[in-house]
């Protein structure tokens, strides 16, 4: 192999930069992840599952799952073929990363990690 995957990819499943969510995706249009909202693609809003968005505007998926609905391993993989119809958490590896930290640490979780474009504007 040239380096190159030998799979091929559906352009329309490939996940959000999570660069380009926050404001600063350095690739630009040579960044190989969606630099578009794709609501199937976009993880839970965290300020969401606590109740408290008020972001008009949010970027991230608004669905309720039960707070002790554990991280949607295909979401985690890239590609969640229920979308905001699963029953699972949409997190990204930093915020499911996060949340095992404040496990450890004893602290109380809903669903916490903010992302860095939807805590704009709380």
């Amino acid at each position: 192999l040239d380096g190159k995957c030998e799979k091929v990819h559906d352009p329309a499943k490939v996940a959000v930069c999570p660069h380009w969510l926050a404001g600063h995706c350095s690739s630009g249009s040579s960044c190989k992840l969606q630099h578009k909202v794709v609501p199937s693609l976009m993880p839970v809003c965290s300020y969401f599952l606590e109740g408290v968005c008020s972001n008009m505007s949010c970027p991230y998926l608004h669905v309720k799952v039960a707070a002790d609905a554990p991280p949607c391993k295909a979401f985690l993989q890239g590609y969640c073929a229920a979308g905001a119809a699963c029953a699972h958490k949409h997190l990204t590896p930093r915020m499911v990363k996060q949340q095992q930290q404040q496990q450890k640490a004893g602290e109380v979780v809903v669903g916490r990690a903010a992302p860095a474009a939807a805590a704009a504007g709380r």
